[in-house]
């Protein structure tokens, strides 16, 4: 009996530039898919498995980016603000404040990013909730993912834009320009969840506006109470 041939590196990276390289390749297609608004969750809804990849995959690449390069440029400047409440520049004897405001800092990053994963089952079920008619709950829960891979890929660009141009600004110039970004993250989400909802579901636009927008703040929401809940635990865990 033959025994499969073992891949060698040149070809994992003749394949994978083959990938990057195809225009028509799944890879692109999904890309294309996410950026128009609505395009591959209409598609994978209807049964069209071969517009893109699938959106659970889609969205746990997004996670991982998100997991990997950071938070938003603005919940970081929170964070950072917040763990210095928490700890003191005396709070402690025999270490150093920085590097443990440094430990903690990433250790409410990290709840935060893990919470804000899960998030996807409220906001997905609130999606299928305000669907108009027909099957609810899967269109939701793709509509939800593409939506979280958006907002995902948005924030990890952000931070990488921040980690080039923010770094030499002062504390107070920062905060100051990362509660724009914000507001810059949360209106192009919300504009492009609008026009999603607007091709997924053939809303008109007073519909798919006040669906979108109250997606949108309910996820913003959310992303609040879980830094609360990150910060809160982190705040009691400390005070032990």
């Amino acid at each position: 009996m033959t025994q499969p041939s073992v891949p060698t590196l040149r070809t994992l990276a003749v394949e994978s530039w083959q990938e990057v390289t195809n225009l028509d390749s799944k890879g692109w297609k999904t890309l294309k898919g996410i950026a128009l608004p609505g395009r591959l969750a209409k598609a994978w809804t209807r049964g069209n498995r071969d517009e893109g990849y699938p959106p659970i995959r889609v969205y746990l690449v997004a996670s991982a980016v998100y997991f990997l390069v950071g938070t938003h440029p603005s919940l970081a400047a929170l964070t950072e603000g917040t763990v210095r409440e928490l700890i003191a520049e005396d709070a402690v004897s025999g270490l150093s404040v920085p590097a443990l405001r440094a430990t903690v800092e990433r250790q409410i990053t990290s709840w935060v990013a893990f919470l804000r994963f899960l998030s996807l089952v409220p906001v997905g079920l609130a999606m299928a909730a305000v669907a108009p008619r027909g099957p609810r709950v899967a269109p939701g829960l793709v509509l939800a993912m593409h939506y979280f891979t958006v907002a995902f890929l948005l924030s990890a660009m952000m931070s990488v834009g921040w980690w080039v141009v923010g770094s030499g600004l002062t504390p107070d110039v920062a905060a100051d320009v990362t509660t724009p970004l914000l507001l810059l993250e949360r209106g192009l989400v919300a504009v492009w969840l609008v026009l999603a909802m607007r091709h997924v579901h053939g809303l008109a636009w007073g519909g798919a506006l006040w669906r979108g927008l109250m997606i949108t703040c309910l996820d913003l929401f959310l992303l609040m109470i879980l830094f609360g809940v990150a910060a809160g635990g982190m705040g009691a865990y400390l005070s032990l």
